[in-house]
């Protein structure tokens, strides 16, 4: 089914949801929202919004930008 949690000395099967969150000590599957950013010690899941940045050590997300104009207006030809 999915990916196993061996806390506690206990073996369990987990569905396949998403990453993991393990801050504080605890395990728990999150939803796949994006990649993760694990800055002080906390592991939290972001948007999935663009590349990263990870400049002087911090994590930015930078936006994804839109398709080319270009490329948009091969697909809108005309009746000739």
């Amino acid at each position: 089914l999915g990916p196993r949690c061996e806390a506690s000395g206990k073996t369990m099967v987990l569905p396949r949801l998403g990453p993991r969150c393990e801050a504080s000590g605890k395990t728990m599957v999150l939803p796949r929202l994006g990649p993760r950013c694990e800055a002080s010690g906390k592991t939290m899941v972001l948007p999935r919004l663009g590349p990263r940045c990870e400049a002087s050590g911090k994590t930015m997300v930078l936006p994804r930008l839109g398709p080319r104009v270009e490329a948009r207006n091969e697909t809108r030809r005309g009746d000739g």
